[in-house]
């Protein structure tokens, strides 16, 4: 029987290498992962380096200092307003021994729950995790009354035809992405 946890700190690096062996593959953008990994376990306000964060009013945008180089993050998923709250949770699949099978990682916009990112090992692939992550993500957002949204790079057929066979319905055709979703209510 599956597993299902929080990430720690400890998870980084198995969550980067999934990251980037799939992002070399197609199916996420490809990027220095290590920030976002650290925002998506400890929160962005709590990542190493951080020296500020605040949401620039009226926008999907983050401004925030690293190190003393400001930055700006566009068009975040959810609209920020004058301070930033972390509504994102990362959670690790393990299997009857323990060992890390994958991730999902979440976001909570104002409408809808997100499956960000999730990733399965290679040899644990085909077993059901995948499909168990993402009805614990279903069960969560029943219980905030939000529908259930990811976004699929097109090379991602595993994915797409996963959340198809879960009852996803294509709501937005982008152009090398589409958006799915589901109400769970």
């Amino acid at each position: 029987m599956p597993f299902v946890r929080e990430a720690t700190l400890s998870d980084k690096e198995f969550i980067i290498k999934l990251l980037n062996i799939e992002s070399e593959n197609g199916h996420f953008l490809k990027c220095d992962h290590n920030i976002m990994v650290e925002w998506a376990i400890n929160g962005i306000a709590t990542a190493p380096n951080v020296d500020y964060i605040k949401g620039i009013p009226g926008s999907n945008d983050v401004e925030y200092s690293i190190n003393g180089t400001p930055m700006i993050k566009r068009n975040i998923d959810h609209a920020w307003q004058d301070s930033v709250t972390v509504d994102a949770g990362t959670h690790i699949i393990e299997d009857d021994m323990h060992k890390r099978c994958g991730f999902v990682i979440l976001r909570i916009a104002d409408d809808h729950v997100e499956i960000y990112n999730l990733a399965i090992e290679k040899e644990c692939r085909r077993k059901g995790y995948a499909s168990f992550l993402i009805r614990g993500v279903e069960n969560f957002a029943k219980t905030i009354h939000k529908p259930v949204r990811a976004r699929c790079y097109f090379k991602s057929t595993w994915m797409i035809s996963l959340l198809e066979k879960s009852g996803y319905n294509e709501i937005k055709r982008g152009a090398c992405s589409n958006e799915y979703e589901k109400s769970v209510l």
